[in-house]
């Protein structure tokens, strides 16, 4: 067939949607809104957070007095309370966009999950000077029992 022009680019598969369809527009604008209202409902938390990290420090050098040694440790285990909040707040904001999206969304929406759960250990844990973002399950940090 001479009439018949083939172009092989720039097409879309039928389960693709363009990055400027109004339903994608639309589902953007809906993340864009939920991410702001998570990083405001969040932000004492990170505020918190950096207050408790001070807290949980020895505030002379040498050997702390048994009330540092309370203060640290209290603060210590409210610092892991405040970043497992976070952890679980940025946690049921993912699964509650999840079911707006279709299955090849949700695919693509997983993986960039799994990259921004890692980003967030990675942030909580420098927030916490390296300590971690809330440790182990029981809310010790990862210590063992005393």
């Amino acid at each position: 067939f001479p009439d018949v022009i083939v172009n092989v680019s720039g097409g879309y598969s039928p389960t693709e949607v363009a990055e400027e369809s109004g339903l994608v527009q639309a589902q953007l604008a809906t993340f864009k809104e939920s991410d702001a209202k998570l990083k405001e409902l969040n932000a004492d938390r990170f505020k918190l957070l950096d207050s408790l990290k001070k807290e949980a420090r020895p505030r002379t050098s040498g050997t702390p007095a048994p009330e540092d040694e309370v203060r640290m440790l209290l603060a210590g285990e409210a610092l892991g309370g405040v970043a497992r909040d976070i952890r679980v707040s940025y946690d049921e904001a993912a699964t509650a966009a999840l079911p707006t999206l279709d299955e090849s969304q949700q695919k693509s929406a997983q993986e960039l999950m799994e990259k921004y759960q890692r980003e967030m250990q990675s942030m909580l844990r420098e927030k916490l000077g390296g300590r971690g973002g809330g440790g182990a399950p029981g809310g010790r940090g990862g210590r063992p029992p005393q």
